[in-house]
């Protein structure tokens, strides 16, 4: 719900992006994830699956929110 909202808040503001193939506008793509750690995880794993779900996020179209 968070990243939601952020991303509708820069949509919002329009900032102009001109040398962008993606749109004309900025936009964000955020990738979210959480777990509940063990004592095996790492802090790592979890940024692995976060940057994952954020390449998840550009190549479905970008400007959009993804969570796992």
């Amino acid at each position: 719900m968070v990243a939601n909202r952020i991303l509708e808040a820069v949509r919002d503001l329009k900032i102009p992006h001109a040398k962008s193939k993606a749109a004309d506008f900025v936009t964000l793509s955020i990738g979210v994830a959480s777990f509940t750690p063990s004592m095996q995880d790492i802090f790592m794993d979890l940024i692995k699956v976060v940057d994952k779900v954020l390449y998840q996020c550009k190549h479905h179209g970008r400007n959009q929110v993804i969570c796992r």
